[in-house]
């Protein structure tokens, strides 16, 4: 039996800062599209992409309705703290992306 993507909670973790951070980026703007509740985790390099206007990709997500966060250790570690972050994305931890992995109907994708 399929989900409906409606009715379907994704976590999507992105951790590169190259073409491929691009498609998938687009891809989760397309899953906001469907109807699927989208929440995107940058980390490791894939930080980068939540500087304010680094990714025209990551800004077109959040106007879908993708909600976006940045991981808090690697800002710290990269000493990104200060930097301007992109309208909408906020930065979380672990326990954050622990607590939606154990979520009950989330499909999580780590690119």
């Amino acid at each position: 039996m399929s989900q409906d993507p409606a009715a379907t909670s994704y976590l999507l973790v992105e951790t590169r800062f190259d073409g491929t951070a691009e498609r998938f980026l687009a891809d989760a703007a397309t899953l906001v599209h469907t109807g699927g509740r989208v929440r995107l985790f940058l980390a490791a390099d894939a930080v980068a992409l939540g500087i304010r206007g680094a990714s025209t990709e990551l800004r077109e997500f959040l106007d879908a309705g993708g909600r976006v966060w940045i991981d808090e250790f690697t800002l710290d570690h990269r000493t990104l703290r200060a930097a301007p972050l992109e309208a909408g994305v906020t930065s979380a931890g672990m326990a954050d992306v622990a607590r939606l992995l154990l979520e009950s109907g989330t499909r999580v994708v780590w690119h």
